[in-house]
């Protein structure tokens, strides 16, 4: 009876890890542009007054109500990698985020627009 209860015990704990590791994976497949804009620190220098997202930063925020207007989610992906420049500037750091999250992101910025 012994050896029943202790492979029952295996198993709910087997079972428990599964269920805890699919609801991780879940919660990454979940995540949003703006789940990943604060996640990432974003909001350290840059806002979105149009969603309520305030900067960290005391002054000159810059803000990305209007994103969209900037380019293609090709672009912002590639600038915020630092592989290309806006206005004759990189971005000034590196996405530090999975690819994943990268392309999430940089999609995002192609909706924030202000109408």
């Amino acid at each position: 009876m012994k050896i029943k209860h202790l492979f029952l015990a295996v198993v709910a704990i087997a079972f428990i890890a599964a269920a805890s590791f699919n609801a991780s994976v879940n919660a990454e497949e979940a995540k949003d542009g703006k789940t990943i804009f604060t996640e990432q620190k974003c909001d350290m220098c840059h806002s979105i007054n149009s969603l309520g997202i305030a900067s960290k930063k005391k002054s000159g925020a810059i803000d990305l109500s209007n994103a969209s207007v900037e380019g293609n989610a090709e672009f912002f992906a590639k600038y915020l990698k630092k592989e290309t420049d806006l206005k004759g500037k990189k971005h000034p750091a590196q996405f530090k985020g999975s690819d994943e999250e990268l392309n999430i992101i940089s999609e995002w910025l192609t909706t924030l627009k202000t109408e």
